[in-house]
């Protein structure tokens, strides 16, 4: 309690939120008790309107004078407040002065009666439904007779029921809801519980009234008006049902049948704790702002995140599939059942959503490796993001509408999810079970902060006798602080201990001045060991530096990896001797070492040398050798990000030809293994494996990618496919992409299309790419995110892209226009970082000197030059001056040429 006091007295000093004035917040004198809302929907083509009236029960805490609530985008034609006496305030309306705050009060006029107890608060508004995919909005399809057919939907998460109907639109203002909705008669009335009478009334209307709700945050209700039909899926008695489009009811089997499966396995292997529901609904829409919605029991997707052609898909959409709706199922418990307090928690929902979705998914289908993709797509990209000096922590205090959507952010999914299965493994999966167990028990209904969950960690390691570490530190050293820890491993064998020390993981030259302690979870694996299972004995390293004891077998032969299968959130740098031990057996006998701890090996080479921490890059360039054995799909995707991102920083270098030839020969022989295979023969993870070798055997030129055929059918290498043939053709084949573009409704077939385009060789083709993306009236099928990701796919691809683009801003009147200034601002950072020539530099530094992110831009720069001078010298030499190691040589060899360069 002490700690959250604390808390919040810092948060109050660092936003300056000193006053009720300056406050986003409404004030905190009123509590919700029950709303009862009922909206009339008209939904007919040039007619989108809707009205209603809320009636909400408040019960006021001290004596007020004035109450408030959130709207916008609505007309309040009127408000009826009554004391708890039954008497009828008078009230003089106020919207906020600053209307992003949307806030409305209600102020007490002079001689008004105060009372503390429970007044009634009647308001009767109109407006229109949304076109943004936000509040309450309007969406269309068309049918098989090609008629446009309207709906309805929500999207309240974050602040946007306010749009919906006038309400206190906070996490912490929970209460219970009477949905009514009034709706065309041929159109059916879902929302999040289920329906208790249905009216037909006289003018061609319906009238649909819902059970009341348990407790929710206003974000979690939602309801959609709609001709959607549904399937019907029992486990166990609970039921399930599945809506979509009457004419895409064929493409929503795989969805149904894995969201069903994940849902059950949840509630059998998960939690004790029960979910307060009788039918799961789910609903993927035409028209969505996320990937997916956890509205209590009424999930909403974006249909194109959901629906499988049966036919034809990749690997890829299954894949994501899974992912999406075991995160949002998981939701039903956490952010449904336990709610955060405030968007300061938001990790406290996405966080343990990510990581339940992956190990959910890891026990249904075992063989399909998913923690693998977890490593790659969650653990190892988050890692590179939050290795920026000005990252936020995982709770961060916010006020603002736009401070709370900046929250929503890869720190509250993807890192939160990492920190959470470290601890998961660190203390044991039964303690951590039991900690989950006693946090949902004791908080449902509830709204939370981090205190409470860590106050269940404490619990559970009492009632299991474990007193390794104080929990709460270790939790609050990586919720409250920035980025996460190098470990620098040193190996002494002549006292058999690892000498262990830790700082933050920034660039080796910018070290963070108040450089953080983290509670780092420490094990290991040595070459003379059976391999362990996923938990084994940890230590914990809690200072800046101190020993453990190796085992007595321990010899100066042996290898040693630290982070077993890469649980822990943190990167490893070894000393020399170590480092050439690993190497050398990811070469010669790669399978002694777990997958995940080679995806590992990869990547904290490669970023490790990026940083400045390690100087010789022939390190790196001698791993890759290895890569001629590998087969599994967590080390090809470390290799494809850090390869791919090798090969920019090389394409304008005198080395890059060597590096070519180099890459050739490593990738030729997977690429002859991987060409062989029948792709119904293979796990969706091992699709995934085969594109990325194939994408890069034709990157680096290898002959056999031309020759080999890839069928029309071969969803997984549709990519592969487009930029074969763009870097070939010309623009009549850019074209023909286009004329797919306006038809393609899937959406990883359509992401492929849209970052094919920067495959082009020729600087003509480019710039027509470039036309057609600023030309709205000839692409009116593409939206502002469509341009973005061309654009990112022409300057990510290669050098040529960079300066064509550079080149075509520079001359476009539009660009604002077209793009608007948010993503402007993200397009001109992030070309920053894949500027490598003094030309580009200085060119994107001249035509930006202006902008706001004048000083981004700058640091990107400075970023590729550091590496430039650390690194281009090293390589050069590998592979223009017969320096190349060979692991034929003896290691006095190796630390010469290290010693050299």
């Amino acid at each position: 309690m002490r700690f959250k006091i604390i808390f919040l007295i810092v948060c109050v000093l660092l936003t300056g939120v000193l006053s009720l004035e300056d406050s986003w917040r409404i004030a905190n004198n009123t509590i919700p008790l029950s709303y009862d809302v009922h909206i009339n929907t008209t939904l007919k083509e040039g007619d989108f309107k809707f009205n209603g009236t809320v009636i909400i029960k408040l019960e006021v805490e001290n004596f007020p004078s004035e109450i408030q609530f959130h709207q916008q985008l609505l007309n309040i034609q009127e408000t009826l407040l009554v004391s708890p006496i039954g008497e009828i305030i008078d009230t003089t309306s106020t919207p906020s002065n600053t209307s992003e705050k949307q806030i409305y009060s209600l102020k007490f006029n002079a001689g008004a009666h105060k009372e503390i107890g429970v007044y009634t608060l009647t308001i009767k508004y109109d407006g229109n439904l949304r076109q943004d995919k936000l509040g309450y909005y309007r969406s269309n399809y068309t049918n098989d007779k090609g008629e446009t057919v309207w709906l309805a939907a929500t999207q309240f998460a974050p602040t946007y029921a306010r749009s919906a109907f006038p309400c206190l639109d906070e996490p912490n203002k929970k209460s219970v809801f009477d949905i009514t909705l009034t709706h065309p008669v041929n159109r059916l009335a879902i929302s999040n519980m289920p329906n208790i009478s249905y009216v037909i009334n006289k003018d061609n209307t319906a009238t649909t009234k819902f059970q009341t709700t348990p407790v929710l945050p206003t974000y979690l209700v939602g309801f959609i008006i709609s001709d959607f039909p549904h399937h019907e899926l029992i486990r166990k008695n609970f039921k399930q049902h599945y809506f979509a489009r009457p004419n895409a009811m064929n493409s929503i089997q795989f969805s149904e049948t894995y969201g069903a499966d994940i849902l059950q396995h949840f509630m059998d292997k998960f939690t004790t704790a029960p979910l307060p529901l009788e039918i799961m609904k789910q609903i993927p829409l035409p028209d969505f702002h996320f990937s997916g919605m956890e509205n209590f029991g009424m999930v909403t997707y974006r249909e194109t995140k959901l629906l499988v052609d049966p036919d034809m898909h990749d690997a890829r959409q299954l894949v994501s599939i899974m992912y999406l709706m075991g995160h949002e199922m998981a939701h039903s418990w956490f952010g449904n059942l336990v709610t955060m307090d405030w968007w300061t928690f938001v990790w406290m929902k996405e966080g343990f959503s990510t990581m339940y979705s992956y190990y959910g998914s890891d026990e249904l289908q075992p063989t399909w490796n998913m923690m693998e993709k977890f490593q790659a797509g969650d653990f190892q990209f988050v890692m590179r993001i939050d290795a920026d000096k000005g990252i936020r922590p995982m709770t961060h205090y916010v006020e603002t509408i736009d401070g709370i959507k900046k929250n929503y952010d890869k720190i509250a999914y993807e890192k939160s999810s990492c920190v959470l299965q470290m601890i998961d493994n660190a203390i044991g999966k039964e303690k951590f079970k039991k900690a989950v167990d006693l946090y949902l028990q004791k908080m449902s209904f509830k709204n939370v902060e981090e205190d409470d969950f860590i106050e269940n960690l404490e619990e559970s390691l009492k009632i299991y006798g474990d007193d390794s570490v104080n929990i709460t530190q270790a939790m609050k050293s990586w919720t409250n602080q920035r980025g996460y820890p190098i470990l620098f491993v040193t190996v002494n064998h002549e006292n058999k201990t690892l000498e262990l020390s830790q700082q933050r993981f920034v660039d080796k030259f910018e070290k963070d001045i108040n450089d953080p302690i983290y509670f780092i979870p420490v094990n290991f694996l040595t070459s003379n060991e059976k391999r362990p299972d996923e938990h084994t004995a940890f230590t914990w390293l809690k200072n800046v530096s101190s020993s453990i004891s190796l085992p007595e077998e321990v010899s100066s032969d042996d290898w040693i990896v630290v982070n077993i299968n890469q649980t822990g959130y943190y990167r490893v740098n070894y000393d020399d001797k170590s480092w050439d031990k690993l190497t050398n057996v990811m070469v010669k006998r790669h399978l002694e070492l777990p997958t995940r701890n080679r995806a590992q090996i990869v990547d904290d080479l490669f970023n490790l040398a990026d940083k400045g921490y390690i100087k010789n890059y022939t390190k790196i360039l001698d791993l890759l050798e290895y890569f001629k054995n590998e087969e599994e799909y967590s080390p090809w995707d470390a290799f494809n990000v850090n390869v791919g991102s090798l090969f920019r920083h090389l394409e304008d270098r005198r080395a890059f030809e060597g590096f070519k030839k180099y890459m050739k020969d490593i990738l030729k022989s997977s690429f002859e293994k991987v060409q062989k295979q029948n792709v119904q023969d293979l796990l969706p993870l091992q699709r995934l494996t085969r594109e990325i070798i194939m994408r890069h055997s034709c990157r680096f030129g290898l002959e056999e990618c031309d020759k080999f055929s890839i069928n029309d059918k071969d969803a997984d290498l549709f990519r592969v496919k487009h930029c074969r043939d763009v870097a070939k053709g010309n623009k009549d084949t850019v074209e023909n992409l286009f004329k797919l573009l306006k038809t393609e409704d899937n959406d990883n077939f359509k992401n492929n299309i849209l970052l094919s385009f920067g495959c082009a060789t020729n600087e003509d083709v480019l710039n027509f790419v470039l036309q057609k993306v600023f030309d709205l009236k000839d692409t009116p099928y593409l939206d502002q995110d469509d341009r973005k990701t061309i654009q990112q796919g022409i300057y990510q691809h290669s050098s040529l892209g960079v300066t064509t683009i550079l080149e075509f801003w520079d001359t476009q009147p539009k660009l604002l226009e077209v793009m608007g200034e948010e993503k402007v601002n993200e397009l001109i950072i992030d070309v920053s970082m894949y500027c490598f020539t003094d030309r580009q530099q200085k060119k994107v530094t001249d035509a930006f000197r202006a902008s706001p992110k004048k000083s981004k831009i700058e640091e990107n720069i400075q970023v590729n030059r550091k590496w430039a001078n650390m690194h281009e010298a090293t390589i050069d030499a590998y592979f223009n001056s017969g320096l190349k190691a060979s692991f034929s040589l003896p290691l006095l060899v190796l630390f010469f040429v290290s010693y050299l360069f």
